[in-house]
């Protein structure tokens, strides 16, 4: 949520947010799922390769946010 006084890191945090949730909910990737044996190495991901929040459990928005996390931290980019 923007507030009235938001320096332009935070800004930018909201809204690669915001872009992960909109990926997260397109409907090319609808098939993901969250299997039963990933959800130890994803909360590991979370805890060791994820700057920003995940909201909620590594359920199948939680893992494209942790995906998306992971591969860009993992090109090099400052995360």
């Amino acid at each position: 949520m923007l507030r009235r006084h938001m320096n332009e890191t935070e800004v930018l945090i909201l809204l690669f947010l915001q872009v992960i949730d909109m990926v997260a909910h397109s409907s090319e990737i609808e098939n993901i799922v969250v299997r039963d044996e990933e959800q130890n190495e994803l909360e590991t991901l979370v805890r060791s390769s994820c700057p920003l929040e995940v909201k909620g459990p590594p359920k199948k928005y939680g893992k494209i946010s942790i995906l998306i996390q992971v591969d860009l931290c993992s090109t090099g980019t400052k995360c």
